[in-house]
């Protein structure tokens, strides 16, 4: 059978329709002497049109999408030119979003070495992609029926017609007139400049040199991807950088940005420095998203800032370190969701975290106290289900809803400082072992479910500044031995308490939170003694006045007939205590009644408390003994007819304070006091 060979321009060869792919036999070897790439590392592939194949965007040359006959495919061969809607060549600059996204088949692609971006997901779960083959314009495909590395380099006999078609028309190199039905791309020829075999071996990644934007999620899931690398060992002109003793991070030209770690890299506390990349500023989103394998990363002090998703999903990571003087001041949204083994001490510099930071980090210890975090958003630290204690900084003002949402085992939060002012929607619902929490002081409403679903939370310190308790939320807190409603609550929903114990919380203090439980208010509780008769060291005291701690109270006599026989001295006390349901309330003792102390006979001296205003009519009358009375009140407004009036007896010394001397006078001599001196 004659073999027929010719050499076409990429450009031209992937417009052509070409037939069933035939591989390339396994162990084709290089013959003795030839400098030139084997070419079983490049299998052949089927193209009926590459115009239909792949859907280009016009305007930025960007693959949008591929013909569904190619998602089964093991190889890919990307066209540097399609046809466009007006018959014009569309140069190829991108591979668009998810394109080749879950081609789970897919082992080599070959593309140009022009190609400047990779979109969101582009390759995203080829979980069997290792090879990428950059070509350039003076590189060639070989084409023809099957032949072995060795026959390749043999010139066809002369004359001769290929076997299975026509020879080709035209100029070589003219595509549509040399196309032959039955030729088949079997290969590259590199030319003069071939790439050493044993470094495509060892690497077989190599990126496009002009790539420049590649998406975090471009590589997510292709775990045979284990480096990276370009069409030279070292390519002066590639757009990006790649950094690692194994090449195995990629990152932007000037080192500052890390794009993405080689999927399937493995390694054991890995340090970014130690692998050339100490003057990383960021890691980027999705850097080391999902790396199955390394079990702790060592980030370097130049880092300021963790993009989203960087270490999303790292499931057998042990300690994040932080080299010293770390300058980082930013995590972002997710970056260490759904980690396994977590155990990290964020730097003092970190000033914000994204939603869900930490969302479902399994078996983690997490230490933000020495943080300058304002705020802990939505779901930061939720969904949690062995994390026990967190403590936050003192610089914390807002927790968001749902921070620390069904964390099943969180029993302790600290609040340090007391700058915290908000605590959101169901920030600490379904913490089902959450014993204890104190709300610092400047808190002034507990949402709606906030603490909802906290089945074993028992003590609940509110602060007193709080106003407001929202919907559910204590709803199913069964085991509430303490708490006490403030006196400045203003609103309570009558769901705020569903399905939860009341009778250990202490409504005292607040009139709406005792009627919703059916409850006193302490007021309320100090007014059933409002008329009664007290009695408190042997003398009767009648309540005038209550209120929450007391009240005011009259004098009204001794307890005994016995002791009114007796009584020699008499003190009227500025305050007295009396117990009452198990509260000690303490009244002033603003009063002597009518009568109180009428026919006293031995009695001698009085000494009249700070807190009298008023003695009452005969409340000393007939006292004969009584020679001296001692007032130390200075509200005296009123002493009643014939208070200290006697028959017989000593004359009586009343001694005032000096500056109300003559104001006194005028209410003893209206009373109709007699035998008395002021003094």
């Amino acid at each position: 059978m004659r073999l027929f060979k010719k050499t076409l321009s990429i450009i031209t060869v992937l417009s052509l329709a070409l037939s069933t792919p035939v591989m390339a036999e396994e162990g084709g070897e290089i013959s003795d002497g030839d400098a030139g790439i084997d070419i079983t590392l490049f299998a052949a592939q089927k193209y009926v049109n590459a115009d239909n194949l792949f859907t280009v965007d016009e305007k930025t040359g960007i693959i949008t999408a591929i013909d569904a006959s190619l998602m089964s495919e093991k190889e890919i061969i990307i066209p540097n030119k399609v046809k466009g809607s007006e018959g014009v060549d569309i140069d190829i600059k991108g591979i668009g979003d998810g394109v080749f996204k879950n081609m789970d088949k897919l082992e080599k692609v070959y593309l140009p070495d022009d190609i400047e971006t990779f979109g969101k997901n582009c390759f995203m779960n080829d979980k069997n992609l290792k090879n990428m083959m950059p070509y350039k314009d003076e590189q060639t495909f070989t084409y023809g029926e099957y032949i072995t590395a060795s026959e390749a380099k043999k010139e066809p006999e002369g004359g001769e017609e290929p076997e299975g078609g026509e020879e080709p028309k035209g100029d070589e190199g003219e595509g549509e007139e040399i196309v032959n039905a039955d030729m088949k791309i079997v290969g590259f020829e590199y030319g003069d400049d071939p790439m050493n075999k044993t470094y495509i071996d060892n690497v077989g990644f190599f990126l496009p040199t002009a790539l420049v934007n590649v998406d975090g999620t471009a590589f997510i899931g292709c775990v045979q991807i284990t480096k990276f690398g370009y069409n030279e060992e070292s390519d002066e002109n590639a757009k990006l950088a790649i950094l690692g003793a194994n090449r195995e991070l990629l990152a932007s030209k000037d080192n500052k940005k890390l794009i993405c770690m080689a999927p399937g890299f493995k390694g054991d506390n890995y340090s970014f420095s130690e692998s050339g990349a100490s003057a990383l500023e960021e890691i980027g989103a999705y850097a080391c998203y999902k790396n199955p394998t390394i079990n702790g990363f060592i980030i370097p002090a130049s880092v300021k800032k963790i993009g989203d998703y960087a270490f999303f999903g790292c499931v057998n990571q042990h300690q994040y370190k932080f080299e010293d003087n770390s300058v980082l001041e930013t995590v972002g949204a997710y970056a260490y969701s759904n980690t396994e083994n977590l155990n990290i001490t964020l730097p003092s510099t970190v000033k914000t975290i994204g939603t869900h930071a930490f969302d479902a980090a399994n078996n983690a210890v997490i230490d933000i106290s020495k943080t300058q975090i304002v705020n802990i958003p939505e779901y930061a630290f939720a969904n949690q289900p062995t994390l026990h204690e967190l403590t936050t900084p003192k610089t914390l003002k807002t927790i968001a809803p749902y921070a620390f949402s069904n964390s099943g085992n969180l029993d302790t939060v600290n609040f340090l400082g007391e700058t915290l002012d908000s605590i959101g929607k169901g920030a600490f619902e379904g913490c089902r072992t959450l014993h204890e929490i104190e709300i610092p002081e400047g808190v002034k409403t507990i949402e709606e479910d906030t603490f909802s679903g906290c089945g074993n939370l028992g003590i609940v310190i509110l602060p007193e500044s709080l106003e407001k308790i929202g919907a559910n939320a204590f709803k199913g807190c069964v085991t509430i031995h303490e708490m006490v409603i403030p006196e400045g609550v203003k609103y309570i929903d009558k769901t705020s308490f569903s399905g939860a114990r009341i009778d250990k919380i202490d409504t005292s203090k607040n009139a709406i939170a005792a009627k919703l439980m059916g409850k006193e208010t302490a007021e309320q509780k100090a007014a059933k003694l409002m008329g009664k008769v007290i009695t408190v060291k042997g003398y009767k005291y009648k309540v005038t006045k209550t209120n929450k701690n007391g009240g005011e109270v009259t004098l009204i006599g001794a307890v005994s007939k016995k002791k009114a026989k007796k009584l020699k001295k008499l003190t009227v006390k500025n305050t007295v205590s009396y117990t009452f349901e198990g509260k000690k309330y303490t009244y002033k003792v603003t009063a002597i009644g009518n009568k109180a102390f009428k026919k006293y006979k031995k009695l001698a001296t009085v000494k009249i408390g700070a807190n009298v205003t008023t003695i009452g009519k005969q409340a000393f009358l007939n006292c004969k003994k009584l020679k001296k009375v001692t007032i130390k009140s200075k509200v005296l407004k009123k002493v009643g007819k014939k208070a200290f009036r006697r028959k017989g007896g000593k004359k009586l010394t009343i001694k005032v304070p000096k500056k109300l001397k003559k104001k006194y006078k005028k209410l003893f001599k209206k009373a109709k006091t007699n035998k008395y001196k002021v003094k």
